[in-house]
């Protein structure tokens, strides 16, 4: 692997391919930088998307990093050297949830309660801090943990009552069992538009 890293910033779309034009800035700001490419697919659920984009990264020898961006997400401009500079195996903005006419971080902090403990907004940290669980709409993970985690990467869990388990937790728990940390900069607060129309 080089020493240098080699992002791609992987956005999953949905099958009309929307996404925020904002989002579209950010994608394309990368244009013409050598050790960035983005790479988007356009597909029924953003499980299966972002396993896609995992695939094709994956077969670029020089790729250390993917940097995930939802279409409806979008990022400050500073976000990638920010969270790579936190040098953690994976490292996340956050951006604004609706819960129950709340609003959430998308992130909890270990010894929250449980992984979807979500911190309300004015409750976040100011610092960079571990995380017991992510939501993966900014998302930036090492090559070595998409090599430990293996197939699937991102899978929804259903129960017997019919409920499901995001695809993003499912990810984010494998990382832990695998040995890795998660972490957070609360400095890179994103823009979240839920315009598109994907699971």
């Amino acid at each position: 692997m080089s020493s240098k890293p080699y992002i791609v910033i992987g956005v999953p779309l949905a099958p009309d391919r929307k996404a925020d034009f904002e989002n579209g800035v950010f994608c394309g700001s990368f244009t013409g930088i050598k050790n960035v490419e983005v790479i988007a697919k356009p597909v029924h659920e953003t499980a299966y998307g972002r396993n896609l984009i995992i695939i094709d990264a994956m077969a670029i020898p020089e790729m250390t990093h993917i940097l995930f961006v939802d279409a409806d997400v979008v990022p400050p401009s500073e976000t990638l050297g920010a969270l790579l500079a936190l040098n953690k195996p994976v490292a996340a903005g956050i951006y604004t949830l609706d819960l129950e006419g709340k609003k959430h971080w998308s992130a909890s902090v270990i010894g929250s309660g449980g992984s979807y403990a979500w911190l309300e907004h004015g409750k976040e940290p100011q610092q960079p801090f571990q995380a017991m669980a992510i939501a993966g709409g900014c998302m930036l993970v090492r090559r070595e943990v998409l090599q430990a985690v293996g197939w699937p990467w991102f899978e929804y869990i259903y129960d017997s009552g019919g409920g499901r388990t995001g695809e993003d937790i499912y990810f984010v728990n494998r990382v832990k069992e695998c040995g890795f940390e998660i972490w957070v900069n609360p400095a890179i607060k994103c823009k979240h538009f839920h315009t598109k129309d994907i699971t």
